[in-house]
């Protein structure tokens, strides 16, 4: 089974979403693939500089949990988290991504979230 990454990203009371190339139009949190001999964890922080130019280092994300299912392959997602003090300059990847924002948590409903993205979501409110 293919093993992928998501994190949420908050900042006050807002989450960044982004909308990648290679999707069915849905919004996603950030992450991705892993590569070969990489951890979830170093698979993350790769993921989120590459997708949002978001620095993180490895003290600043906690593990939620894992999502399994079908999105548009069988995956395995390691789903993270990370709340930001500062608001972050957030840049999006060109070749990845085609939209990014941050959303309001209470906007979420209005957003056609992917399955994983769903998943990844529902294990971080229950930490709140």
């Amino acid at each position: 089974m293919n093993a992928r990454t998501r994190i949420v990203i908050e900042h006050g009371d807002k989450l960044l979403l982004v909308k990648p190339w290679l999707s069915t139009g849905q919004w996603d949190l950030p992450g991705g693939g892993l590569h070969a001999n990489e951890t979830p964890l170093q698979g993350i922080i790769r993921e989120t500089k590459e997708e949002t130019a978001i620095d993180l280092s490895p003290r600043q994300v906690k593990h939620l949990g894992l999502a399994t299912g079908t999105g548009l392959l069988p995956a395995r997602t390691h789903c993270f988290m990370a709340e930001l003090e500062a608001a972050p300059k957030v840049k999006k990847q060109i070749i990845e991504v085609i939209d990014i924002r941050w959303v309001k948590v209470d906007e979420l409903s209005q957003y056609n979230l992917s399955p994983f993205s769903k998943i990844c979501l529902d294990l971080w409110k229950r930490r709140h």
